[in-house]
């Protein structure tokens, strides 16, 4: 139900990685939302990974972004 709000940034290796909304299909309804990760190398094909983060505490995060802090 929730594969949305892309946040595209460069992977510092020429390539490129995607944050989206997610959900992950096991756990409580209500406690299953997730940031999903995506990868390419071109931003035309892209790999599904692992979660980069799923607290537990949500339906779903809304609308994922990153920042850099202290050069990281």
């Amino acid at each position: 139900n929730d594969w949305r709000d892309p946040f595209i940034h460069p992977d510092g290796h020429g390539g490129w990685n995607m944050l989206l909304c997610a959900r992950v299909n096991d756990g409580p309804s209500d406690r299953r939302g997730t940031f999903a990760l995506a990868t390419s190398p071109d931003m035309k094909q892209w790999t599904v990974m692992p979660p980069a983060y799923t607290p537990g505490t949500t339906r779903a995060p809304e609308c994922p972004d990153l920042f850099e802090m202290d050069g990281r």
